[in-house]
């Protein structure tokens, strides 16, 4: 999708602080095939089944998924982590099929809840910008954690 920025350590935020990143798979060549329903009901199936991450917010577009990720008991853990094992996961899911992700993933370490409400702001106006509903409320492709709500 994008160039990968340079990464910021976990360590330059205060210990207390939760690491959260804005993630952004796409699939290679750009493929318009994510945003269905039996895609999109495996797409969600996998967030969920994800054991070292919370996923607090996704949106799948036709190639490519925004999604607000966490992991849930080390700082340490790298995007690259979450990347590979949602693409496992669904792959293992899927099983065979006529298309791949590109390499890796574009990420943005979040600093704050503001950042966070930002981003969640991007994410769910992202098929609106792209010409694919009027409303966000409208793109039936979102998946929110549970217990979370969403406006």
């Amino acid at each position: 999708c994008m160039a990968q920025p340079p990464r910021l350590k976990s360590i330059l935020l205060p210990w207390q602080a939760q690491v959260v990143y804005f993630v952004t798979l796409c699939l290679r060549d750009r493929r318009p095939l994510l945003a269905n329903a039996s895609i999109f009901a495996e797409i969600e199936a996998s967030l969920k089944e994800l054991r070292r991450w919370h996923v607090w917010a996704a949106v799948v577009m036709p190639d490519h998924l925004h999604a607000i990720v966490a992991p849930k008991e080390t700082r340490e853990l790298s995007v690259g982590d979450f990347s590979t094992g949602f693409k496992r996961t669904l792959r293992k899911r899927l099983g065979s099929q006529s298309w791949d992700w590109q390499r890796g993933c574009f990420d943005r370490l979040l600093r704050s809840e503001e950042s966070a409400w930002e981003k969640w702001q991007y994410l769910r106006e992202n098929p609106v910008r792209h010409g694919l509903v009027g409303s966000w409320h409208e793109w039936p492709y979102f998946f929110v954690a549970e217990g979370y709500q969403v406006s």
